[in-house]
């Protein structure tokens, strides 16, 4: 899940496509909840190795986290480039 969200977040870069990067951020805030929601449990129920698995979740949150602010940074790099600049 994480891997199919950085694809559509560099797609979206790529393109400048907005609609795509909200997308994006709005699929990765979902991803984390969950993601947090299964650390919460795995406390509860500890797993027979616990810091492999809170360290897999805490890397998939990481890269979620770096995909949202790539769809953040198309939104801002756009917004930008829609702004008339003056001349100089």
């Amino acid at each position: 899940m994480a891997g199919e969200i950085l694809s559509y977040s560099e797609h979206s870069y790529r393109t400048m496509d907005i609609e795509k990067a909200n997308e994006t951020i709005s699929a990765g805030k979902r991803l984390i909840a969950r993601i947090e929601a299964t650390a919460k449990k795995l406390q509860s129920k500890p797993p027979r190795s616990p810091i492999l698995a809170s360290t897999i979740l805490e890397s998939i949150k990481r890269i979620t986290e770096y995909t949202m602010d790539l769809g953040e940074m198309t939104i801002d790099l756009y917004t930008a480039s829609s702004i008339p600049r003056e001349e100089q």
